[in-house]
């Protein structure tokens, strides 16, 4: 039992360890940071009524 969860510790250490390297070698790109320009937002911040025209076509209200 105790050598069953000792390997499963290491198993999980070595996974978390090979993808923490992967992502680090091979970032992936946030999408606020594909946009070249900002959205166009019209509306009430304080009421939560906001639409938000991206130049991409993408509507967000």
């Amino acid at each position: 039992m105790m050598l069953s969860i000792k390997q499963l510790k290491i198993a999980i250490f070595t996974a978390s360890c090979l993808g923490y390297t992967i992502l680090m070698w091979h970032p992936q790109s946030l999408m606020a940071q594909e946009q070249t320009e900002a959205p166009f937002c019209e509306g009430n911040p304080p009421t939560g009524r906001v639409k938000c025209n991206y130049p991409n076509g993408d509507n967000f209200a």
